[in-house]
């Protein structure tokens, strides 16, 4: 049967539509179908959320293929309000010891009141960067005479055996206060034989005029506020404080410290009037985790040990400074899970501008491994960014010589013009 010449436009349009349109919804599956590949971190059937917060594998909960060892965590959903994250609780670690006690100057004694034990409780964890943010409590000092005070601490520790330290170069002791030496309290000696030691400690001393602390005094300079670094490979730590008179105790009762993530605690005057409890939910503390127990990266080339954890394609691994132990990581241009079998997926640095720029003119164009930018049509990027083939200058130059020729052809036609006329006037 002929098709009418009339018809002919108008099928070969719907046609065209219908062809545009199913490269459409197929380019939409395979994006979504990669929004999917990107959202597994956790083996199959394994839970991977706590309320908003992600559990990639090697942390896990429920069954022992769920998680690596030391790396399981628990979901409490039995408390109000949202779901919470914790390291499963051991008594050898990780745990969090809480503990209050009373001080007296003149008596020279100090008498405890309570011990608790908690477990830690996370609030994310970022496999990329192999670390867990955790929640710590603040310790506090806080005077009800000029010669008493009541304290609070909280201990923790992570376990010798575990996979987790305290970050030493992502976080940082600060005291808070008119009069405080505030110490990061840690373990040292062999297992078994162990003595508490003061290590790393800071002096804030306001020299009894509140006048001298400042808001915003980010640098915790000593005035209110005071800050100091933390040593290497630490597993157990807490806040305690030398103790120093109050002598502007009626006032501004209460001393503070605190481990915390670097930058996060911005002094405010304010502090300086708080009373006991200081963020009650906790501040947030930075833990770095590693495989242990399996040794170190196994040599290039070398058949991989049993139980190696890096088993995602585009990952590699690295040795930490521990030495017996080491982290797993995606390649450059790659994201993801390295912890899990096809983890670590390309970037689409396209989608990410500000993390990966093109130089001004060029078109963003994506490819594994990397990103191209080739520059716009009309334009070369031999010089290392997008230029124009016909620069500015030579667009100036170009459009003042054009406005010379026009300026030249009007005064010949307008001379023309005039020449004609006379010639008809005067009858040729």
């Amino acid at each position: 049967m002929a098709i009418p010449s009339q018809l002919l436009p108008y099928l070969l349009a719907a046609a065209a539509a219908f062809l545009i349109l199913s490269a459409i919804a197929e380019q939409r599956g395979l994006e979504e179908q990669q929004q999917q590949q990107q959202a597994v971190v956790a083996r199959p059937r394994c839970q991977d959320m706590c309320g908003n917060i992600s559990i990639p594998f090697p942390f896990g909960m429920g069954k022992p293929r769920c998680f690596l060892p030391g790396f399981e965590v628990i979901c409490n959903t039995s408390s109000s309000g949202r779901p919470r994250l914790f390291l499963a609780y051991n008594e050898s670690g990780p745990v969090q010891v809480v503990s209050a006690l009373n001080h007296r100057f003149t008596a020279r004694n100090v008498t405890a009141s309570f011990v608790m034990k908690n477990a830690v409780e996370l609030m994310d964890i970022s496999v990329a960067h192999n670390e867990a943010r955790a929640y710590r409590a603040v310790s506090s000092a806080c005077s009800t005479n000029s010669t008493h005070f009541r304290a609070k601490f909280q201990y923790t520790n992570l376990g010798d055996e575990g996979p987790f330290l305290l970050s030493a170069m992502r976080n940082v002791l600060i005291g808070v206060g008119s009069n405080v030496e505030s110490m990061m309290m840690t373990s040292t000696g062999e297992t078994g034989n162990e003595m508490k030691a003061y290590m790393p400690s800071c002096l804030s001393n306001l020299m009894g005029k509140l006048k001298y602390a400042t808001d915003g005094n980010g640098t915790c300079s000593g005035l209110g506020c005071c800050q100091a670094a933390l040593p290497l490979n630490v597993t157990e730590f807490g806040v305690s404080f030398m103790p120093r008179l109050n002598l502007l105790w009626q006032t501004n009762p209460c001393f503070y410290g605190m481990l915390v993530e670097k930058s996060w605690y911005n002094f405010s005057v304010h502090d300086l009037y708080g009373r006991e409890l200081l963020y009650p939910r906790g501040v947030p503390v930075v833990l770095e985790f590693a495989i242990r127990n399996l040794g170190s990266c196994p040599p290039e080339g070398q058949q991989k040990p049993q139980g190696y954890a890096c088993i995602s394609g585009n990952s590699t691994c690295v040795n930490t400074t521990r030495g017996d132990d080491y982290v797993c990581k995606c390649l450059e241009h790659y994201d993801g899970n390295p912890y899990i079998i096809g983890g670590c997926l390309d970037i689409d640095e396209c989608k990410l501008p500000d993390s990966y720029p093109c130089w001004n003119g060029g078109i963003c164009s994506n490819r594994l491994e990397g990103y191209d930018c080739p520059c716009k049509s009309g334009m070369n990027g031999k010089t290392g960014h997008c230029v124009e083939n016909f620069p500015l200058p030579a667009k100036v130059i170009v459009g003042l010589a054009a406005c010379i020729v026009v300026l030249v052809v009007m005064v010949m036609a307008r001379q023309l013009l005039t020449l004609k006329r006379f010639y008809e006037q005067n009858g040729g």
